[in-house]
């Protein structure tokens, strides 16, 4: 799909053929599976390669370390995406919902993803022992929410990472906000970090 491989260029990455393949492939998995699962609103090829593999693939350069968890991932974002662009990252993937899990299983044999582990359960049960470079999500409502829920899995010197639209939260963090151009979106995108001392 050149939409995907131009749009990798714009955020300057590396547009390799197996990469442009794979990401291909995991859109048309979610334009299958959607049919049934409904697993998000876009309904084209193209809406799911703009509004969920690059906007996904802008947060790569954010995310720090090499074990991130993704919670809330839904479909697989940024997760997937971020697994697919780079093998060395350790990403666990949790979601609460079972259909959602089930597709992400499929996902992980379909695409060769031997870096990512799958989770069924919500945050608030999920494991508290352990410990993540980077914590992302682009699922939780508001920012407090977020670190309220997911902060305890960071590790010291880690960070969160929330992918937002529009930004108007005044956190009870200190913040980084980062506002980033997604190709070919039109909509307000923000990235937001807060390390974790």
């Amino acid at each position: 799909m050149s939409l995907i491989s131009e749009g990798l260029l714009k955020l300057g990455l590396n547009p390799e053929q197996p990469l442009i393949d794979k990401l291909t492939v995991y859109v048309n998995l979610i334009l299958k599976w959607n049919r049934v699962y409904n697993l998000t609103a876009a309904r084209t090829s193209t809406e799911i390669a703009v509004s969920h593999v690059l906007d996904s693939a802008a947060s790569y350069s954010f995310v720090k370390g090499r074990n991130v968890l993704d919670v809330g991932t839904g479909a697989g974002l940024p997760g997937i995406v971020l697994a697919i662009l780079d093998k060395s990252l350790k990403i666990t993937l949790i979601d609460s919902n079972n259909k959602k899990v089930r597709f992400l299983r499929q996902c992980k044999i379909e695409l060769e993803l031997d870096n990512i582990n799958l989770v069924h359960s919500r945050i608030e049960d999920f494991n508290r022992q352990l410990k993540f470079d980077s914590v992302i999500s682009r699922a939780f409502a508001s920012f407090d929410d977020f670190a309220a829920n997911c902060l305890s899995f960071v590790k010291t010197g880690g960070i969160l990472v929330a992918l937002k639209g529009k930004w108007t939260e005044n956190p009870d963090y200190r913040v980084k906000v980062n506002k980033i151009s997604v190709p070919f979106l039109e909509a307000q995108r923000h990235i937001i970090i807060y390390k974790h001392e």
